[in-house]
């Protein structure tokens, strides 16, 4: 899996056992794509391996940059 490139949006979704977010789909989503996902999918966490079924719905376009400075260590 690549990495993700800084400043480009991912469609993620939370994981419902840890609450880290992590990506649907690898490539980063262009600005005014559609995006059609048909129904639930069942995904698997990268961070703690918890698999679950997401509705798209629960889908959010995020971008990936530096963590906020209330979120550092």
């Amino acid at each position: 899996m690549p990495l993700p490139e800084k400043g480009k949006k991912y469609l993620i979704v939370f994981c419902k056992s840890c609450d880290k977010g992590f990506r649907v789909l690898d490539r980063p989503v262009e600005e005014g794509e559609a995006l059609n996902i048909q129904g639930p999918q069942t995904l698997k966490c990268r961070g703690c391996g918890h698999e679950a079924t997401y509705d798209p719905r629960e889908m959010r376009r995020a971008t990936v940059g530096p963590k906020p400075a209330s979120k550092r260590n």
